[in-house]
């Protein structure tokens, strides 16, 4: 991995003389404690990514002509923690042109449905109690790739107009088969943003492989859709979320529903505390199928623009089908993020 990170910064350098070239990156940091029932209480751990994911990137863009840019973009997962000291999944790998009519770009990027969570509170990280709810049932932030992206994507972006702006994406899974159709995936989002009020939408149709099974099945298809809102009250803002899916896999059917609730505070200049619910049951047959509850914190301190520490907690609690016994992993950890 080293000598990755020697040739992107040698990218770099060389970039610079006809580019606007950036090498950047993240590292989250801390000390975490997770307990679940049936599970082995591990103790206090250093823990790579706990609020937010660390990460290395280069960035580059180059002016074309008539106001015309060409943007390259490439970024990857890290374990901060050692516990893999190779590469891990990239997480971004993108090329496209950009200008006054919007961007267009192609390969390995955010879904529009990745993109419409806005409203959420808890900024989506690894406190956020709809992330931890909301990734239980049928459907998640996956993407065609589990991490919410879409690879082998086309994807048009309006320009900002007056804080609304527009995405639509498709990508070929290119796993047609003699007795099977590929199914594409296609995404589509919205944001607006004006004064204290934001507006969150994204839709997605796909063949997923992550359900309630863990496991893929013949013909699955999920549609699902994400929209919420967030208003600054100046106190503090509040943002709810609602979140579908159904999941058809040739005779066998799921459905999501869910919502969230999150509230944030500025306690001073330089930090921000958090608080968040979530939940989300999915039926089959018109029939409770488990349902599931979030519940997070944090307390969020900005040391400087690039440093900050934190602290905070989840709980999910998940009822299976048919049973009253509840399966709860509750997690706490405190670190240090570092953007560079």
């Amino acid at each position: 991995m080293k000598k990755t990170f020697v040739a992107l910064a040698a990218l770099a350098a060389l970039g610079t003389a006809s580019a606007q070239v950036t090498v950047y990156g993240k590292v989250d940091l801390g000390v975490s404690s997770t307990t679940a029932t049936g599970a082995v209480n591990q103790g206090l751990q250093v823990s790579s990514g706990n609020y937010e994911g660390s990460r290395f990137g280069v960035r580059g863009s180059h002016d074309l002509t008539g106001g015309l840019k060409i943007d390259g973009h490439y970024q990857f997962r890290i374990d901060a923690a050692g516990n893999d000291t190779t590469i891990q999944d990239t997480r971004v790998a993108t090329l496209g042109l950009s200008g006054g009519f919007g961007s267009l770009t192609a390969g390995l990027n955010w879904t529009p449905y990745d993109s419409a969570w806005g409203f959420d509170q808890l900024e989506y990280n690894g406190f956020s109690a709809a992330n931890q709810s909301w990734y239980r049932g049928a459907h998640g932030d996956n993407g065609t790739t589990g991490w919410g992206t879409a690879k082998k994507s086309i994807a048009y972006s309006t320009p900002d107009m007056n804080g609304f702006n527009a995405t639509v994406m498709y990508a070929n899974n290119g796993d047609k088969t003699d007795t099977a159709d590929s199914v594409p995936y296609v995404g589509l989002g919205a944001n607006y943003a004006a004064g204290p009020l934001s507006l969150n939408f994204g839709y997605e149709s796909i063949a997923s492989t992550v359900h309630l099974t863990t496991a893929a099945l013949a013909g699955e298809k999920t549609t699902a859709m994400v929209m919420g809102a967030s208003y600054n009250l100046g106190v503090a803002t509040v943002g709810l979320g609602y979140q579908q899916a159904n999941v058809d896999a040739k005779g066998a059917e799921w459905k999501d529903a869910g919502f969230s609730l999150s509230v944030s505070a500025p306690v001073s200049a330089t930090t921000t505390v958090a608080l968040g619910y979530a939940t989300e049951t999915t039926t089959t047959a018109g029939k409770s199928d488990g349902k599931s509850q979030g519940l997070g914190a944090h307390v969020i301190y900005n040391w400087t623009k690039q440093a900050a520490v934190y602290a905070g907690a989840t709980q999910r609690t998940v009822t299976a089908a048919g049973s009253t016994a509840e399966v709860k992993r509750t997690s706490v950890a405190t670190g240090l993020r570092y953007n560079f």
